[in-house]
């Protein structure tokens, strides 16, 4: 059962809804294999109707698709997309099963991508944590993470031998650097958080020796490699460097960190964004010092940059690129999907409020024509409103680009608020955008000590953005729930004691 979500109080939020709701459905009729006759179950193409890699499943698009399916509560669907992960991994040279960029249908290879191992691993401990005891999926999934094969033991081999993790493409490098490999910030930095992440749940989901074993040794690498990132990839502002040439361990060369497509990526986001997935929603109040305040920079750094800056102020744009494109090119997923998700955890609702509006308009409205079933679904290229269509100008992956639509439903997920990665207690903390005043999930699945409980919740804003109250039911019983009521600059928080399953803040 998936749990439905829905925004009211404009006639944008009422968009979003659906185009939440539509892209999804599209998703699972079109991108997702679940008759066995049409291929392996569980396969979910990257995109659809035969444009670019629509006959490939990508392991980062796997690993957040898995994600949102979690959070939104299809396990059956989340547990034939682990599988068929799975099936289409290979062991490499040093006896590891590792994640290659994609596969097609039942061809399965390794390869060394990183930042979708990172986000693949972390969605296979939010489903192992979830399903019961006796489900014989969660037996498969601890047994593939402890086995001497494991893509987690393989990055730890690697980390025993280099201080970082090397990939290639476009979190390597860059988009024109496909094949030669570096030291990149948003891979290590998706690294050491996954592995934080894995090493607390191993220890508190399990008894095992073994795991007891593999979770402290996660932990330890986690912090070495946390330490050696501030040391070495963090310019003198205080933000990230993209990348270091793996060869001398220091910043790549001019030419690497000053190409079109790599200064002003808003990619490198990805490593605030995917704090959320590990630390919970509210990143400003970490005190550890490792990525506060090197993202924060990060990401004001990029907001302000001169062809961003401009599109921003003009249009709630924020630009995939600062350069490449001349900033004219964004996209659900890694430009304009990644800042909305920053500006929410930062709690800034004059930015998200605007950005938002933006990715409404703009999947309604393409500036050029975009081939698609609805236009209620999330497309790859947005571009900007008073920006010429260039010469040769494809849609590229197009509507349903698997990527496009599985940040956007996180979006949701973080305005509505319902943060359940505490080990015992749930955080509630909505930030709805200005001018929207309700929410309203049913059978959104909370992870509770023993597996996952569905609540239905209800959220009401004032007309400022301010929050005045939070209700609703859960089907079984609760732990603490912490609920954040106001805005970050005058919150007022409640608490709910553990064992209850009904709650109200007002």
């Amino acid at each position: 059962m998936r749990a439905k979500l829905q925004f009211q109080g404009s006639e944008a939020a009422e968009h979003f809804s659906r185009q939440l709701e539509e892209s999804f459905l599209g998703i699972v009729r079109k991108n997702l294999i679940a008759d066995p006759a049409q291929g392996p179950v569980g396969f979910v193409a990257a995109s659809v109707d035969g444009r670019y890699w629509s006959d490939t499943m990508w392991s980062r698009d796997q690993g957040t698709f898995m994600r949102e399916l979690i959070h939104y509560g299809e396990f059956e669907l989340a547990k034939a997309a682990w599988q068929a992960s799975v099936d289409h991994v290979a062991l490499n040279r040093e006896g590891y099963y590792s994640f290659p960029m994609y596969v097609y249908p039942n061809q399965p290879r390794s390869g060394e991508e990183m930042d979708g191992t990172t986000v693949w691993l972390v969605s296979s401990f939010l489903l192992w944590e979830r399903l019961p005891a006796e489900d014989a999926v969660r037996y498969r999934i601890e047994k593939y993470l402890l086995a001497d094969t494991s893509p987690l033991r393989y990055i730890l081999f690697i980390l025993e031998k280099q201080p970082f993790v090397s990939g290639c493409g476009e979190f390597g490098g860059g988009i024109r650097m496909p094949t030669q490999p570096f030291y990149n910030v948003v891979q290590n930095g998706m690294v050491a958080m996954m592995l934080e992440f894995a090493g607390t749940r191993l220890k508190s989901g399990t008894r095992q020796a073994e795991a007891l074993e593999l979770g402290n040794r996660c932990l330890r690498t986690a912090a070495g490699l946390k330490e050696s990132m501030l040391n070495r990839m963090v310019f003198e502002d205080g933000s990230w460097i993209w990348c270091l040439d793996p060869d001398t361990g220091r910043q790549a060369a001019d030419e690497i960190l000053n190409d079109e497509g790599n200064k002003g990526f808003a990619g490198i986001n990805g490593i605030l964004t995917h704090s959320s997935d590990v630390y919970g929603f509210m990143p400003l109040t970490r005190g550890d010092g490792w990525f506060v305040p090197a993202s924060v920079q990060t990401f004001y750094k990029l907001l302000t940059t001169s062809h961003r800056m401009e599109r921003f102020a003009k249009y709630g744009m924020f630009s995939q690129f600062d350069l490449e494109w001349e900033g004219n090119l964004t996209s659900a997923s890694y430009g304009q999907g990644y800042a909305i998700q920053c500006m929410l955890l930062l709690d800034r609702p004059e930015l998200y409020t605007k950005a938002v509006q933006y990715l409404i308009d703009a999947t309604l409205e393409p500036v050029y024509p975009v081939t698609r079933d609805s236009r209620f679904w999330f497309y790859e290229r947005y571009l900007c409103p008073d920006s010429e269509i260039p010469d040769g100008w494809e849609e590229g992956c197009g509507a349903l680009n698997l990527v496009n639509v599985t940040e956007p439903l996180k979006c949701a997920r973080l305005m509505l608020g319902v943060d359940d990665t505490g080990m015992e207690t749930v955080s509630i903390v909505p930030r709805l955008p200005v001018g929207w005043t309700f929410a309203e999930a049913t059978g959104l699945p909370v992870r509770t000590p023993s597996g996952y409980t569905r609540i239905d919740i209800r959220i009401s804003s004032d007309s400022e953005g301010s929050v005045t109250s939070v209700t609703g039911e859960a089907a079984d019983a609760l732990p603490e729930l912490r609920i954040r009521l106001g805005t970050a600059v005058n919150p007022s928080w409640h608490v709910v004691e553990p064992g209850m399953n009904r709650f109200a803040a007002n």
